[in-house]
């Protein structure tokens, strides 16, 4: 719905809201928080990854205050990539990339996932009306570059 979406007697205009996604979970953002995985990539005319990072910005207003509260702490925190970069404790540093790969496992799990179950469903029976959807993923994203990005920015951040 471009327009958004009236909820008579709710609101007085229309709104517009975002399906659900992964990214609106908590516990899945706090794991790249707690991790120092920045989606950012500080050149400010990279617009894929400005929009996919601002995304995961955006989904945040999904979750309840505190949790929103919980990852922003976090964020301000002392970061354990730096912890782990500075560490002199012997195979600190592998036990941290062990961690990152298994979370970059579950992300390559979920990308088949979305595979199987969206992408590949949603091209069943595709009309040339709906057909610019197929590659939109439920909170709105281009559902694989995103996800990929995701995946590849876990993984580029082994030590």
């Amino acid at each position: 719905l471009p327009e958004g979406m009236l909820y008579e007697g709710v609101w007085d205009s229309p709104v517009q809201f975002a399906g659900g996604s992964a990214a609106q979970s908590s516990t899945m953002q706090c794991f790249s928080e707690c991790l120092g995985i920045s989606y950012y990539s500080g050149h400010q005319d990279d617009r894929e990854v400005s929009g996919h990072a601002k995304f995961l910005t955006e989904m945040r207003d999904y979750m309840p205050r505190e949790h929103r509260e919980f990852l922003a702490a976090v964020a301000r925190g002392p970061q354990l990539r730096d912890y782990m970069k500075r560490s002199e404790v012997k195979g600190l540093v592998a036990v941290y990339n062990s961690v990152l790969a298994a979370l970059e496992e579950f992300r390559n799990k979920h990308i088949q996932l979305v595979a199987r179950y969206i992408t590949v469903e949603s091209r069943r029976g595709t009309t040339q009306e709906h057909d610019s959807l197929k590659d939109t993923g439920t909170g709105g994203t281009g559902i694989m570059p995103f996800l990929k990005f995701v995946r590849d920015k876990t993984r580029n951040h082994k030590l």
